[in-house]
């Protein structure tokens, strides 16, 4: 097995990890851009998780009649 050469997900991952360092420090001028995409993700996360459950409690009440 080639270890070589970094595997995207993990490159993503550690991304990810930087950019979080990098917030926290609140030393670069990237900081508030930096928060407002991770509150924006997690808004979008929760929004999908909500809009699934939403979706799958219809359809089990749909097919209950």
């Amino acid at each position: 097995m080639d270890t070589s050469k970094p595997k995207p997900i993990h490159t993503a991952v550690e991304e990810v990890r930087h950019l979080h360092e990098v917030e926290r420090a609140g030393e670069s001028q990237w900081t508030p851009v930096i928060a407002l995409g991770g509150l924006i993700a997690f808004l979008l996360a929760v929004g999908v998780v909500m809009f699934g459950i939403v979706e799958g409690l219809t359809h089990l009440l749909a097919s209950a009649r």
